[in-house]
């Protein structure tokens, strides 16, 4: 029951997370949001198909939180998504 309760738990966090991520869209302001915050966002926008408004979060993120690592090795993703391979590379070479 408890990985039951986890499981529910970070659903209805991922789900608050995409509806605070749509009230930004709407009113045009930056939130703040922690690491995992955009990582939800990031995969949700990429699933989706919407690779250039993940690069976009994932650039908010890294202005937010420049450390990132997970941030700097999703942004590598969707570079090489995009057909931005030598910028992926460049990126892969910061985590190292």
């Amino acid at each position: 029951m408890d990985k039951e309760f986890r499981n529910s738990y970070e659903e209805q966090e991922i789900n608050d997370t995409l509806q605070r991520y749509e009230e930004m869209l709407q009113s045009g302001q930056h939130l703040y949001f922690d690491v995992i915050q955009f990582e939800y966002i990031i995969d949700y926008l990429t699933e989706e198909g919407n690779i250039f408004p993940a690069l976009q979060m994932v650039e908010m993120g890294l202005d937010q939180h420049p450390a990132s690592m997970s941030l700097k090795t999703k942004k590598a993703g969707i570079l090489l998504n995009l057909g931005e391979i030598n910028k992926a590379l460049e990126m892969t070479r910061e985590l190292i």
